[in-house]
């Protein structure tokens, strides 16, 4: 079974001020809050997502976390997504601790360089896929439902 917990078909409710924005929602005996906060200590964001099993049922999730990167800097002349998404360099790296960790960088130079970003999962995630075809599979468009079967395990 699948359950968006952001976005469209999430059945969602959220509320923001200037340090945090925080979902919420049911589905199937579970309610879940996820928080989204700028890091303390780095140059970063943080999600954290807290999930409570209210079916009287045990269960086995999988969280996934899906992100489309443009890392383009604002204020300059604004390209179509498509365009510059190409530039992208995507790298699964596999650390002991945060496990499959994805790694982009933009290939076209910016004013201050190449842009990058790093996403990884304080709890070690346990795979990993740099292409959304992997995760949504073929079917996506007709059933609404993410395929997720290229998903790559982690190493070892």
């Amino acid at each position: 079974m699948y359950q968006p917990l952001l976005g469209p078909g999430s059945g969602r409710r959220f509320r923001a001020d200037e340090t945090f924005y925080k979902a919420t929602g049911k589905w199937e005996g579970l309610d879940y809050e996820c928080t989204l906060r700028l890091a303390e200590r780095s140059l970063s964001w943080e999600w954290k997502v807290d999930i409570q099993n209210n079916s009287g049922f045990g269960c086995d999730l999988d969280l996934i976390y899906v992100q489309d990167v443009g890392l383009k800097s604002f204020g300059q002349d604004l390209v179509n997504e498509y365009y510059v998404s190409q530039y992208i360099e995507r790298s699964i790296l596999e650390d002991p601790l945060y496990g499959s960790v994805v790694c982009c960088r933009q290939n076209m130079r910016e004013s201050g360089g190449h842009p990058w970003l790093m996403i990884a999962s304080i709890n070690g995630a346990v795979g990993a896929t740099t292409d959304g075809m992997q995760f949504y599979g073929n079917t996506y468009r007709e059933t609404g439902i993410p395929g997720r079967a290229g998903i790559r395990p982690a190493r070892g």
